[in-house]
């Protein structure tokens, strides 16, 4: 019984975790880093940031949860789904956002104005910390705050819990950490591939970030009214 409902949590937070993966941030910069002479110094250590910074925004959000009302209660239930709403309001206004801004095909990547800063004089340390960093930006931790109301409402202090944060996280970070692993093994085979991908986040990468945003949100508001009824 306990598996099921773990594996019944692993399937709602799977597009919460696409969500993330798709987000152009993270992997802009990484292919920026990959095509630098940096590669074999950054690479990993950014990926590993990102790893990192996904996992301590959603345990942080994952423990604020836990002082919800137990959610087999009905004023538990209530506040979860409101906070669900707003959760779910917010990523909508997030996907309008970036539709709203998102660069018109043809352009080159273009990465934020701090991390630019950042790559241009990049260590081992700063690349980590840039991975980092990245994960703590609004974006991701709507999502992570997604993800602990999720948990939270499948079941309070469940031990498999945690084996669904590690999935959620493993699958947020797919597009850093797969590209970086791909490349360590066989890297004259990636070249091409890279610069493919750099040429899709350029010309269409916030559109389809924005759509899954637009999708998610939509999800997350019918969740919260239906829980609400």
């Amino acid at each position: 019984m306990r598996t099921v409902r773990v594996l019944a949590t692993i399937g709602q937070l799977l597009p919460v975790g696409l969500a993330a993966a798709l987000s152009t941030v993270p992997v802009t910069v990484l292919l920026v880093i990959m095509m630098s002479p940096r590669r074999r110094t950054a690479a990993v250590p950014f990926a590993l940031g990102c790893l990192v910074g996904t996992l301590l925004v959603v345990l942080a959000a994952s423990v604020a949860a836990q002082f919800l009302p137990e959610p087999r209660q009905r004023q538990g239930k209530e506040v979860a789904a409101a906070l669900e709403l707003v959760l779910g309001s917010a990523l909508v206004l997030f996907g309008i956002r970036t539709w709203r801004h998102r660069h018109r095909s043809g352009d080159d990547l273009q990465l934020p104005s701090w991390a630019g800063s950042a790559i241009d004089n990049l260590s081992a340390l700063r690349a980590f910390g840039l991975g980092v960093i990245i994960e703590l930006r609004p974006k991701s931790a709507l999502l992570a705050c997604v993800v602990s109301l999720q948990v939270h409402a499948a079941r309070r202090a469940d031990p498999g819990a945690l084996a669904v944060v590690v999935i959620y996280v493993l699958i947020a970070t797919s597009t850093v950490t797969l590209p970086v692993l791909a490349t360590m093994i066989s890297p004259k085979r990636m070249e091409p591939r890279l610069a493919a991908a750099a040429d899709t986040v350029a010309g269409e990468g916030q559109l389809i970030s924005a759509i899954v945003l637009l999708m998610i949100g939509g999800v997350v508001i019918g969740s919260a009214l239906q829980d609400l009824g």
